[in-house]
């Protein structure tokens, strides 16, 4: 057993990269180097195995992160330490949530929508493909969920494009910024909340079919409090407004400089999911952190109740020890990343997320089977909080 945490330089650990800067490379070595380590003065602890991260998010009870764990806590519901058995309550309460919620996206509510998903791809994509050029960031990866998000939400569509804004703004952090911390207490975050408590009180008023309507539906029938169904809009509006968009920024980012992968998904639609997953696997964004619930030894270190430990998505999901990710495949036929975390706080709407993300890689390749990156201007990439390159100028044959 150890108490001993090997500390980390804060500069290894940046916020914001640009140029040709490989953090996941430093990451990746800082696995290798440690198991566990803490950055600069901040306690918290990084655990940067892919065994160990299965385990903490799989024991709820061990390592907490309450029903509203996820959410930019501006509702007053933040993080508490708690002991195992209010962890394991706050777990049963929330696989209920979940389970109140989980009609709405359920592999066959993703079918219904498949129309939506369509339309607002081809639009996107039908209003630069004949361009020769884009950014794919501002002109499709920051609306292209958000705008299915916004209308399965039932947001009114002159809404859309502001969502969009406040959303893609709530979790980018300034290019020059040298803080290690992010802040979410920030204008276009308090924007969402406000507009997401203005929303539910009129679809009480007017109900639909949306996400919204049946929220306040579950709160008005008691299934959920208020500041389950709160939490529960929030995290929708949030979830959708940086998730797909970030990954979608690194599957282009890696693609424009292997033409050679970019041949093979327009001539071989069927393997775009395959070689989508296992571009999430080398890179994925951000992660989750959990509060220790009572003093423990995990993986031969001595933990105290109240210790938060931090999982990297990036660390775990390269970590050669699981067999096979020693290698990059892209015929895998079941890929066990943790992108989508594991356990009971998996992510509800990945059903949702792989089909959007399956048909936009897909119907680019129809329309735009060749591009490469333009390199005039250095990227800048956020380590943090899921918001990817900043910008990602592709260019193309129009001709």
């Amino acid at each position: 057993m150890s108490t001993d945490i090997p500390v980390v330089d804060p500069k290894e650990i940046p916020m914001i990269v640009q140029g040709d800067d490989d953090w996941r490379a430093r990451f990746d070595a800082l696995r290798e180097a440690y198991p566990f380590f803490r950055v600069g003065d901040d306690p918290m602890i990084w655990s940067t195995r892919y065994d160990a991260a299965v385990e903490v998010f799989k024991n709820g009870e061990l390592f907490w992160q309450g029903p509203f764990g996820d959410g930019p806590h501006l509702h007053g519901f933040g993080e508490v330490v708690c002991d195992n058995e209010q962890a394991e309550a706050a777990m049963r309460r929330h696989v209920l949530v979940r389970q109140a919620l989980m009609p709405m996206f359920t592999p066959a509510r993703v079918q219904a929508w498949e129309g939506v998903i369509d339309s607002v791809g081809r639009e996107l994509i039908d209003g630069f493909a004949k361009r020769g050029h884009c950014d794919f960031v501002h002109d499709f990866a920051r609306l292209f969920f958000p705008r299915i998000g916004a209308d399965m939400l039932g947001a009114p569509k002159e809404d859309w494009d502001q969502l969009c804004e406040w959303e893609h703004e709530a979790f980018k952090v300034p290019a020059g910024s040298q803080s290690a911390v992010y802040n979410l207490d920030n204008a276009a975050v308090h924007n969402v909340v406000e507009y997401v408590a203005k929303l539910m009180a009129d679809k009480r008023a007017n109900p639909d079919d949306r996400f919204a309507s049946w929220v306040v539906k579950l709160q008005d029938e008691g299934q959920l409090t208020p500041e389950e169904a709160t939490w529960a809009m929030q995290i929708f509006v949030f979830g959708s407004g940086h998730t797909v968009a970030s990954h979608l920024t690194y599957v282009f980012r890696y693609l424009a400089d292997h033409p050679e992968l970019q041949a093979r998904l327009a001539a071989e639609p069927d393997c775009v999911n395959a070689v989508c997953e296992e571009l999430l696997r080398l890179y994925p964004i951000g992660g989750h952190m959990r509060t220790v619930t009572a003093d423990t030894v995990f993986h031969g270190l001595e933990m105290k109740k109240g210790t938060k430990i931090f999982i990297n998505y990036s660390m775990v999901n390269r970590d050669p020890r699981v067999p096979g990710f020693d290698r990059v495949d892209f015929d895998r036929k079941v890929n066990k990343h943790l992108a989508f975390n594991q356990g009971w706080r998996q992510c509800i709407g990945l059903f949702f997320a792989r089909r959007a993300r399956n048909f936009a890689v897909s119907e680019w390749h129809k329309k735009i089977p060749q591009y490469s990156l333009d390199r005039s201007e250095p990227l800048v990439d956020q380590v943090y909080a899921g918001v990817g390159y900043h910008a990602l100028p592709l260019k193309w044959d129009a001709a």
